[in-house]
């Protein structure tokens, strides 16, 4: 009785393109069994923290914070944090979210008085 085991990867359909290929990798994992007959199987995939995905979103957050500030200028900015303080739940986690953190402070002291 011999078992063998083989990784295989197929790609995209027939007729897929190269780009398809790439896209819709599945991994199988093949076997023999006592009789000669051959299974595939697939191999369940281990997911992994989307840690590009929440370090995207941080920037996009951090971008939004620092365009609102230079758009709205300090004081308004300021006073519309202070207005979403006074708010309901969800105002109350925005306007959280909104302070400007030491990062985007840095950012803005760069940008407006010129050190780079």
């Amino acid at each position: 009785m011999e078992l063998k085991l083989k990784q295989k990867t197929t790609g995209a359909p027939a007729g897929g393109t190269e780009l398809g290929t790439a896209y819709c990798q599945i991994r199988s994992l093949e076997s023999f069994r006592h009789d000669g007959a051959e299974i595939a199987r697939i191999r369940p995939q281990r997911r992994e923290w989307p840690l590009r995905h929440l370090l995207l979103f941080v920037l996009a957050v951090m971008s939004f914070k620092i365009f609102l500030y230079f758009d709205m200028g300090a004081a308004a900015y300021g006073a519309k944090i202070e207005e979403l303080a006074q708010g309901g739940l969800t105002d109350r986690l925005a306007a959280r979210a909104m302070v400007l953190d030491p990062v985007s402070e840095w950012f803005v002291g760069g940008v407006r008085f010129g050190r780079w």
